[in-house]
């Protein structure tokens, strides 16, 4: 579903799925075995009627810190989906055991070098680390596949992915730093969707009409303050 608001910008739910990492393999065989998984992702996504594969960071521990493989990975991976007529969006979660920052996350992609590949961008995994925004600002809006939004209670010192499971905002319900988020990306010159990304114990228990709206108020007011 998708709406557009007052001021242009569109929030939209994209069918996709996520789960295929970059980097999982430490081996040819790894490699090999990676990709007949991201297949079977993508035969999915298709069953779905999406068109972008989500890639998020590798969190194992056997991972190696080879961002030559990583690239060559998402690479192998984007080529699959423009077989499709799909795209790849790489993320870096906050917690990723190499590339847990979204500017390392950009370096892989560029080093793929594919143009079905694009960089994805989430303000929980970027503000949680309190990463600066200046190089988020210096990216092409048009190598960003999707943006998602989420806030949370201010992270320093808490474990970030238990924070990020379990105890999610809308924006302006926490205490990141999401205006100034919004204001790096708005300088990147990005017009693609923007989507909520919470997850939070709290909405489990909330009836989810009434968790739609509340998401969708938070969506108006966030984009309504941007100039």
């Amino acid at each position: 579903m998708s709406g557009t608001w007052a001021n242009g910008r569109r929030a939209t739910a994209v069918p996709r799925c996520r789960g295929a990492a970059a980097g999982i393999a430490s081996s040819d065989a790894g490699h090999r075995q990676m990709l007949e998984e991201a297949r079977r992702q993508l035969d999915t996504l298709a069953d779905l009627g999406g068109d972008f594969l989500l890639a998020c960071s590798n969190t194992r521990e056997e991972t190696e810190n080879d961002r030559g493989r990583a690239a060559d990975s998402l690479r192998d991976l984007a080529e699959l989906a423009t077989e499709r007529e799909m795209r790849v969006g790489f993320e870096a979660l906050a917690w990723g055991r190499h590339v847990f920052d979204y500017r390392e996350a950009w370096r892989v992609v560029q080093q793929a070098d594919h143009p079905a590949l694009s960089l994805v961008l989430d303000s929980y995994h970027v503000l949680a680390r309190e990463l600066e925004l200046e190089t988020l600002a210096s990216i092409p809006g048009d190598r960003i596949g999707l943006v998602q939004l989420a806030d949370s209670p201010w992270p320093r010192g808490q474990d970030l992915q238990a924070l990020s499971r379990h105890r999610r905002a809308f924006p302006g319900d926490g205490e990141l730093p999401i205006e100034r988020f919004m204001e790096a990306l708005g300088r990147t010159g990005y017009a693609g969707p923007l989507s909520l990304e919470i997850f939070s114990d709290a909405l489990t228990v909330m009836p989810t009409g009434m968790a739609a709206l509340q998401g969708k108020h938070a969506l108006d007011s966030l984009l309504a303050s941007q100039p």
